[in-house]
């Protein structure tokens, strides 16, 4: 299992997986808002990228404690069959797969 910082781990096992889930789906929404805005190209560019920055750090925050949490809870680890790693790597090597065959939507051999 990938080891977080610990500051990460303590914050994540103060709330507990649930009340995390719910603080996620608050922060990734925010996230979204500031994507939306750097399509805009306007004035307020450099305010939008740096809210953009304080947003894409919420968020990452959020993950890693949902994945600790995840991987640390054996029954959920039992029912994705592995830790999340194992999803992240099968996700990254399969669009690696359909970059370099330039076959969209394929799947790993």
């Amino acid at each position: 299992m990938k080891t977080f910082d610990g500051r990460i781990e303590t914050i994540a096992d103060h709330y507990g997986f649930e009340h995390q889930c719910k603080r996620a789906v608050e922060e990734l929404a925010e996230l979204i808002v500031a994507l939306k805005h750097i399509e805009k190209l306007d004035e307020n560019i450099v305010d939008y990228y740096l809210n953009l920055a304080t947003e894409l750090a919420d968020a990452k925050i959020m993950i890693d404690q949902l994945i600790y949490l995840f991987n640390k809870d054996e029954s959920l680890v039992e029912i994705n069959g592995g830790p999340i790693e194992h999803e992240i790597d099968y996700k990254l090597d399969r669009q690696l797969f359909r970059i370099n065959t330039g076959i969209e939507g394929a799947e790993l051999p």
